[in-house]
């Protein structure tokens, strides 16, 4: 394999797609939409899905409880 494009098809009442695929240690978003529905749909993949991800990361380089 070559490259890997995650993607979800949209179907009859779907609005909002997203598929997220882990391989070989790089994770990769895809993101569909209808634009009828959801015209702010670049909101959603350039501002929500990398905050979610940098609170992701800081969550695991905080120490817990569990951790000392």
């Amino acid at each position: 394999m070559i490259a890997y494009q995650p993607f979800v098809p949209i179907a009859q009442g779907v609005r909002i797609g997203v598929a997220i695929l882990s391989y070989d240690g790089n994770v990769s978003f895809g993101v569909i939409g209808d634009y009828d529905t959801v015209p702010d749909l670049a909101r959603l993949c350039c501002r929500s899905i990398e905050s979610g991800i940098d609170q992701l990361h800081d969550q695991a380089l905080r120490p817990t409880a569990s951790r000392k």
